[in-house]
């Protein structure tokens, strides 16, 4: 019903909400680096997929990729600071998670101006297996395996370039080093009251 949309519309409100970016692309929810991109990736070719044959082929490149999962080692450039890290996930948010409501990361704010970069103890796949299931489960801070750094940008220099990344849970690739920034309150939407 046209009306009722209009009403609804009427009905709400801007609200200012943070972007991040990496290098010159806007990302709304996360960057992630490491095998979760590899898994990214083969999801994407599953979707894809036109024949039984392909979408074995994507299914059987996520297990491999989780079967033979490693630490990647990364440099990260924070606050004028080095700290390498060795881990097969790191995850770059868009302001802090706090919790999960059916199994989705949720955070209190969007608009508080911070990046919020993960650093997983995961050394292999069923670690990584781990680390996804206690984000969907929102025990990021209860888990103990999960440090988390926050800060406004950073520059993330990968062993590998061009380097797979998984932004908004699309697979893409960048050159190293990829720069990722907060950029406060710059997209306006609108929300109920």
């Amino acid at each position: 019903d046209i009306e009722q949309a209009i009403k609804l519309l009427t009905d709400w409100r801007p609200r200012h909400i943070d972007i991040g970016m990496v290098n010159d692309r806007a990302f709304l929810n996360n960057i992630v680096f490491g095998d979760y991109a590899d898994i990214a990736e083969s999801r994407e070719a599953l979707r894809d997929a036109q024949t039984l044959e392909e979408r074995l082929g994507a299914i059987s490149d996520a297990a491999q990729t989780l079967m033979h999962s490693q630490p990647k080692s990364f440099e990260l450039m924070i606050d004028g600071k080095t700290v390498p890290v060795d881990s097969n996930v790191l995850m770059i948010a868009n302001n802090p998670y706090t919790n999960a409501i059916d199994m989705r990361p949720r955070r209190k704010r969007i608009d508080k101006g911070k990046l919020a970069i993960y650093i997983a103890d995961s050394k292999d796949g069923v670690d990584l297996v781990a680390r996804i299931i206690e984000v969907l489960r929102g025990e990021i801070e209860s888990a103990g395996t999960i440090e988390c750094i926050e800060t406004t940008e950073c520059v993330v220099r990968a062993t590998q370039s061009p380097t797979l990344v998984a932004i908004d849970g699309e697979p893409m690739e960048f050159d190293s080093p990829v720069k990722v920034r907060i950029l406060p309150r710059a997209l306006s939407v609108l929300c109920p009251d």
